[in-house]
């Protein structure tokens, strides 16, 4: 949601896809990235994540997403149809 929120207004073209290299972050200490199979299926996803920050503290997390087709026009809401 944060991503669409970023993005919102933008025309959306083609097939949706990895980000460009421009939209990455490229060091950060608060940002990270995982690299998804490119022949993930369609549909919701569950990405489990467990990371050591430089002190030595580890933490785990859940992230929740769906992979979709066609993306959302700019100003849809959860709830509408597109």
């Amino acid at each position: 949601m944060e991503g669409f929120q970023t993005w919102r207004g933008v025309e959306w073209k083609g097939v949706p896809g990895p980000a460009v290299s421009s939209m990455q972050t490229r060091k950060s200490n608060h940002l990270w990235r995982a690299d998804l199979p490119s022949n993930l299926a369609t549909g919701p996803h569950r990405l489990e994540f467990l990371t050591t920050d430089r002190y030595g503290r580890t933490f785990r997390g859940v992230v929740s997403f769906e992979v979709v087709e066609k993306l959302p026009p700019p100003n849809w809401r959860f709830g509408d149809d597109f």
